[in-house]
């Protein structure tokens, strides 16, 4: 479960949990599953957004 330790950290201080998708059509751990590193800027948008790291 992907929340176990998380829910911990956030008793000690602000937190936020998120997801990032990559649109993909077959699932994670399948042979056929083919990575779109373009997410990785989108991400790192989004984050950079998150934190207000300008």
């Amino acid at each position: 479960m992907i929340s176990e330790d998380f829910s911990y950290y956030g008793t000690k201080a602000p937190a936020v949990f998120t997801l990032l998708g990559t649109g993909a059509k077959v699932p994670l751990h399948s042979n056929n599953f083919n990575f779109d590193e373009d997410i990785l800027l989108a991400g790192y948008e989004y984050y950079k957004l998150l934190a207000h790291i300008n």
